[in-house]
């Protein structure tokens, strides 16, 4: 995984996108009638030049980007290589 700096990990959002900030944000995944809602969603560039994507979701925790000393979320979900486009 990538190291998580604020020059590489961003909260996923239009607003966040367009302002250059964290903001709040949520991502909701449903099977069958169960819902989650995660309240934070991370994203980071892997290899030099890019090649792939981590994203992270977490639900609970401490907000902000996690770190070694926060609060274990109720809940993560991470996708480790998402394959950029050609």
């Amino acid at each position: 995984m990538p190291a998580r700096t604020s020059a590489n990990w961003w909260c996923v959002s239009p607003a966040s996108a367009a302002s250059g900030e964290e903001t709040a944000c949520a991502v909701t995944l449903t099977r069958g009638t169960t819902s989650l809602v995660f309240e934070r969603a991370y994203f980071g560039f892997n290899g030099v030049p890019p090649t792939s994507l981590h994203i992270e979701l977490h639900r609970g925790g401490d907000e902000g980007c996690p770190h070694a000393a926060s609060a274990t979320p109720l809940q993560t979900l991470v996708l480790g290589n998402v394959p950029l486009g050609s």
